[in-house]
């Protein structure tokens, strides 16, 4: 789970050891679970060449030179407080100057590089601009979601104001294998909620949105995952409305019922 954190926030992950001999337990975990998969990710592979032309060819930094540039403390600012800015103004001729410098703004000798050289705040700002986010940076920005049980998730609305345009699923069910209506794709299709016919997601030729706005029906099931967008909206929505539409995909994709989790049931 750290790994999986740490290559999505972008830093660099260790290095695999090229010598290391294969463990047939890994081998065959990760084909059990393409073969389970297989049938959603079709871009799921093992030991398939990858084409020359996309090799990348160049000189890589090692690990250890990698981990060096990760700073994963605050920096320290002390060098840069207003009373360091102070010491370094070239007028000064003597400390009891320098006291009288930094108690009166007014006293200020005219022309020095006290005038060039940019306050406090300017200078956290440039240094907070210039600053990579750390991973521990991250993680202490989201520490409430992160208490909450939010991390790493969408959370969908529990409502929506189109959820009355849903109809009853038809008497044939839901088959998540049908194809698109209009390109006869597979992969990544919905289901519209009130005309429910099958159509495919936004990235293989987003004949599901066009279907969407076209005919005003803007909730729509996935195959992938079961999650309902709302097209009006433009957000997830989970609500008690839509179980009897997931547990009928929910029992095409899986053969078994989908577990009831909207509380009581409302009679």
């Amino acid at each position: 789970m750290t790994l999986c954190t740490k290559a999505l926030l972008g830093d660099p992950l260790p290095l695999l050891e090229s010598d290391l001999d294969i463990n047939s337990s890994a081998v065959s975990a990760i084909k059990e679970t393409i073969s389970c998969h297989t049938r959603y990710w079709s871009c799921l592979k093992f030991l398939v060449a990858l084409p020359e032309t996309n090799l990348l060819h160049g000189d890589y930094s090692p690990l250890d030179l990698v981990m060096t540039k990760l700073n994963l403390n605050e920096p320290d600012i002390s060098d840069s407080t207003p009373d360091k800015v102070q010491d370094v103004t070239p007028n000064q001729s003597s400390p009891q100057d320098a006291d009288d410098t930094t108690t009166s703004s007014s006293s200020k000798p005219i022309g020095s590089r006290q005038d060039e050289l940019p306050g406090p705040s300017s200078s956290s700002s440039q240094s907070s601009e210039d600053k990579k986010q750390t991973l521990t940076d991250y993680l202490s920005e989201h520490a409430k979601a992160l208490v909450n049980e939010e991390m790493f998730m969408v959370t969908p609305l529990p409502d929506c104001p189109h959820t009355p345009l849903i109809a009853p699923v038809p008497e044939t069910g839901i088959d998540v294998n049908a194809p698109c209506t209009d390109c006869h794709s597979q992969p990544e299709n919905w289901v519209c909620l009130t005309c429910y016919q099958v159509r495919c997601g936004r990235y293989i030729e987003e004949h599901a949105m066009l279907h969407g706005v076209s005919t005003e029906h803007p909730l729509a099931l996935s195959f992938a995952d079961l999650s309902v967008w709302c097209y009006v909206c433009e957000a997830y929505v989970d609500n008690h409305k839509l179980y009897e539409a997931k547990n009928a995909a929910h029992r095409s994709k899986f053969g078994e019922a989908l577990v009831w989790s909207y509380g009581p049931r409302l009679c």
